[in-house]
């Protein structure tokens, strides 16, 4: 099979004179592509995060949405969705969100075309994306706690050097700073596995 591979005549592809596209539009064309490749960096890893919730279930972030059971999903429903949750959304930015989901482009979402919108489309081990949730939650509970040992602290305060909630800060610090050095969700261990 290599072989005959090798051995078949390559195309070569002439490129006429009206091929080539104008430099800006060129520019413009990757600078959209540069953004595009942004918004996933950023969707992604919140996709993973949702996916490993423990109380995450399909069925019923669709109830959520599809609170009136049309069996689809359109800007009428979104919007209702962010007033229930105390958003407001003007109803072109709900058309925007339909427009990016929709895989058929008939304006309408079914259960499948939204679930497949809001799957992640890189690998990812939920274990390290637990971990990180779970990381997160501990910081946000420290924070908490220094901050009520700082105002106590702030009360018996004499003046006399650093007190406890300067030592809990920098605590604080090194744990974001570990945090962010791990960065769980950019280097998964599955997109490495070798391939069988």
């Amino acid at each position: 099979m290599r072989a005959f591979a090798t051995q078949k005549q390559s195309l070569t592809y002439i490129r006429k004179v009206g091929d080539v596209l104008p430099d800006t539009i060129e520019k413009e064309l990757a600078t959209l592509f540069v953004m595009e490749l942004d918004l996933h960096r950023q969707t992604e890893p919140l996709k993973q995060e949702l996916r490993c919730m423990k109380d995450f279930s399909e069925d019923s972030m669709i109830a959520c949405l599809d609170s009136w059971g049309y069996g689809y999903i359109d800007p009428k429903s979104i919007k209702f969705f962010f007033k229930q949750n105390q958003a407001s959304l003007e109803p072109p930015l709900c058309a925007a969100i339909i427009r990016r989901f929709d895989l058929d482009g008939d304006s309408r979402l079914t259960h499948a075309e939204f679930i497949h919108g809001v799957m992640p489309l890189e690998p990812y081990s939920k274990v390290l994306v637990k971990e990180k949730i779970e990381a997160r939650e501990t910081l946000e509970k420290l924070r908490e706690s220094i901050k009520v040992e700082a105002k106590k602290n702030a009360q018996k305060e004499n003046g006399k050097g650093r007190n406890q909630g300067d030592k809990d800060e920098v605590t604080v610090q090194s744990f974001e700073k570990k945090m962010k050095s791990q960065e769980f969700l950019g280097t998964s261990p599955l997109r490495f596995r070798p391939l069988l």
